[in-house]
């Protein structure tokens, strides 16, 4: 509702861009550590699809940035370390490749880890990993996405 907004910006129905790209653009001009994205992976496949991809704005901008839905939590991440902080709310975690291919992907305190692999799209060795002890991510190069999820 407008009532409750702290700030409300109009854009024309007819445009280039998506509603929520825009909004992204918006949150990502407001220089946040973090970003929840709700609602927005449900209804119609091609939004859903385009909502992850754009979630890789966020990535470019160093931002924590995780679109959420009743099953699932996704991230985007580009190559660097990452600390992964178990949710019991989503045991399984799955390692995507989102780029053609990401290298050197290493997984350590999960049930199932991995030391400088190179994971292809369309591989689906590192799906439905589980949590196990302290835990991070690690890879070189491609661009890797972050399913959490739970049945």
């Amino acid at each position: 509702m407008k009532s409750n907004a702290r700030n409300v910006i109009e854009f024309p129905a007819i445009k280039d861009e998506t509603d929520l790209e825009l909004a992204f653009i918006e949150a990502i001009n407001e220089k946040p550590e973090q970003v929840l994205v709700f609602g927005a992976t449900g209804g119609r496949l091609d939004h859903a699809w385009i909502n992850v991809q754009l979630m890789k704005l966020f990535s470019e901008h160093h931002i924590d940035a995780w679109l959420i839905n009743k099953q699932n939590e996704m991230s985007l991440k580009l190559p660097g370390t990452y600390d992964m902080i178990q949710d019991s709310l989503f045991p399984y975690v799955s390692f995507l490749a989102y780029s053609e291919k990401v290298e050197n992907l290493s997984l350590k305190g999960f049930k199932y880890p991995l030391n400088e692999t190179t994971i292809v799209q369309g591989s689906s060795l590192t799906i439905s990993n589980e949590w196990s002890e302290k835990r991070y991510l690690f890879f070189t190069s491609g661009i890797l996405l972050v399913i959490k999820s739970r049945d």
